[in-house]
């Protein structure tokens, strides 16, 4: 499921910087 993994890549990198913003 090759679309399905890019969906979680770009959740995943969404969260991180997110986080990394909330953290901020």
């Amino acid at each position: 499921k090759p679309i399905a993994s890019g969906s979680v890549s770009q959740v995943y990198r969404a969260q991180y910087k997110g986080k990394k913003v909330a953290i901020k």
